[in-house]
């Protein structure tokens, strides 16, 4: 488009409020296009003949003819900084153009959605609220859908904002998963940071992995069943064993092994001792509700925080097997329940990312299934 544009120098149409003395070659244009009598047209740049002199550049628009979207040209805000535009240069864009998502409004806007109030949303971003609401209505110009429905009795999300703030979360998550991604490669040797759930034996398969790459440093960090999918989509771990229940958005899922569950009890509790147990015989027992907890309470997302709940008399749990195989209190203890639903082992990571080390990992990820465990 460069190229084709500078030699030709096409008569220009003059927009209003757009400068109007002819210039040297083009050194920039505006995308998308903009149509004038249904016409497409380029907002061209030219730089000024005589580079000694302060002469502004010069805007013009010119005819595109077929053309559906601008050149990678220097952005026309970007060439002119010095210039004032109170309403901006207006352009229409044609049918089917593309428009990059900021990062930035996305940020503003999902604050805004998930306080579903314009004055906290600026006080959580450090921005003046005027400032915040202009950025809001700039995204929904971007995005062509109104994402915030504004009256006297507060804030909510129409439809497209719903959607907006589902894909928005993953959206903003690869973004800091890539930044910290690349500080790591840049501060040093290659690594690979493997999560698992407490229970999940990853020794095996981390040491495999270090035979085959001694180049790359391969790590072990514990994750929780409360941020198993979030430590993965941010890139705090690049890949992890997960267990479920899992929010499967913006994941790749491998399965890898189940395992049966047994009941953590009190070791006093009337059950206790028994050589198996019914889900029937744990119908009236209080449940502990880490995963869903009433208004007020503490979430319990630990091992540790289960033992001391459930050793407390506060409630008993299902846990896996490989959980009571690693983990005994003399207050506590353990009886299987064979028709319990077992618990699926899985190798999670994210969907978008297309990494060597991950691919090599998965291969030997098997090898923490506990049936394994014998295997030379």
């Amino acid at each position: 488009m460069r190229d084709s544009i500078a030699p030709q120098r096409p008569a220009a149409t003059v927009v209003p409020g757009i400068g109007r003395r002819p210039a040297g070659p083009v050194v920039g244009a505006m995308e998308p296009p903009f149509l004038i009598d249904g016409a497409p047209y380029l907002t061209a740049v030219y730089a000024p003949r005589d580079r000694v002199s302060r002469k502004r550049h010069h805007i013009r628009a010119l005819p595109c003819g077929g053309l559906a979207t601008a050149s990678p040209m220097p952005a026309v805000q970007d060439l002119l900084r010095r210039w004032r535009y109170p309403e901006g240069i207006a352009t229409a864009t044609t049918e089917g153009a593309a428009m990059d998502l900021d990062l930035r409004k996305i940020r503003y806007f999902v604050a805004v959605a998930e306080l579903l109030h314009f004055g906290r949303a600026a006080e959580r971003l450090h921005i003046a609220q005027p400032v915040l609401s202009r950025q809001i209505r700039a995204l929904e110009k971007d995005l062509g859908a109104p994402l915030l429905e504004r009256d006297s009795h507060g804030v909510t999300l129409t439809e497209a904002g719903h959607q907006l703030l589902d894909d928005s979360r993953q959206l903003l998550a690869t973004a800091d998963a890539t930044r910290l991604r690349v500080r790591r490669a840049a501060g040093g040797p290659r690594r690979l940071v493997v999560g698992f759930r407490a229970g999940v034996v990853v020794t095996r398969a981390l040491r495999a992995f270090g035979a085959a790459h001694p180049d790359v440093e391969a790590l072990a960090r514990r994750v929780e069943w409360d941020d198993q999918e979030r430590l993965i989509l941010d890139g705090t771990v690049d890949l992890a064993y997960v267990r479920r229940p899992i929010r499967e958005q913006g994941l790749t899922l491998l399965p890898l092994f189940s395992e049966a569950r047994v009941a953590m009890l009190p070791a006093d509790h009337r059950l206790a001792g028994k050589p198996e147990l019914a889900l029937a015989d744990l119908a009236d027992e209080p449940r502990l509700r880490y995963a869903d907890p009433r208004p007020g309470e503490l979430p319990i997302r630990t091992i540790e925080e289960k033992f001391e709940s459930v050793a407390s008399g506060a409630g008993i749990t299902l846990v896996p097997e490989s959980v009571a195989e690693q983990y005994s209190r003399p207050d506590i203890t353990y009886v299987p329940v064979p028709d319990a639903e077992r618990d699926e082992v899985l190798l999670a990571w994210e969907a978008s990312r297309r990494s060597p080390l991950i691919t090599a990992f998965a291969r030997l990820a098997p090898l923490a299934d506990p049936a394994r465990a014998e295997e030379p």
